[in-house]
């Protein structure tokens, strides 16, 4: 069975190969936003397995990006739904190798990240290309995992 530093490795495999053909003329932080979601993306199946580094650190990121959000965005009230959120994702109740070992939820997850791409302004082109890089790493997870699941 492979670890999160063999699925974070390959994703950088796999990402320094995109860049190398596809990303060549992008901006620096452009490139550097879709690198980070690809490495999160090959790490995040494993976020339903209880107990582990890489639930607790995906918990402790999304409810960080949250609260920077909502106190950019709105005031800090908002702030208490980032701690929640922390708590629901690091303790929710899940079985491994469930949903988010699942092509379909790969798909539809790599959609809403290219979808929040959009918003931050990347063109078509761009958010085209990254979704496939952003699938490519979380599929090779599920490959790597060899748990292809229809």
């Amino acid at each position: 069975m492979t670890d999160w530093k063999n699925h974070l490795v390959f994703s950088l495999v796999l990402f320094i190969i995109w860049f190398k053909f596809t990303m060549n003329d992008w901006d620096a932080w452009k490139v550097f936003v879709v690198f980070i979601l690809s490495s999160f993306l090959s790490v995040f199946p494993d976020i339903d397995k209880p107990n582990t580094k890489v639930r607790r650190v995906i918990a402790l990121c999304l409810s960080l990006c949250f609260a920077v959000f909502f106190m950019l965005r709105f005031n800090f009230t908002y702030v208490v739904f980032a701690i929640f959120l922390y708590f629901l994702i690091r303790f929710f109740p899940t079985r491994h190798r469930t949903v988010t070992h699942t092509m379909f939820f790969a798909f539809n997850l790599s959609i809403l990240l290219c979808i929040l791409l959009l918003f931050a302004g990347f063109n078509f082109i761009e958010t085209s290309l990254a979704f496939c890089i952003l699938f490519l790493s979380y599929i090779s997870h599920l490959i790597l995992d060899k748990q292809l699941k229809r």
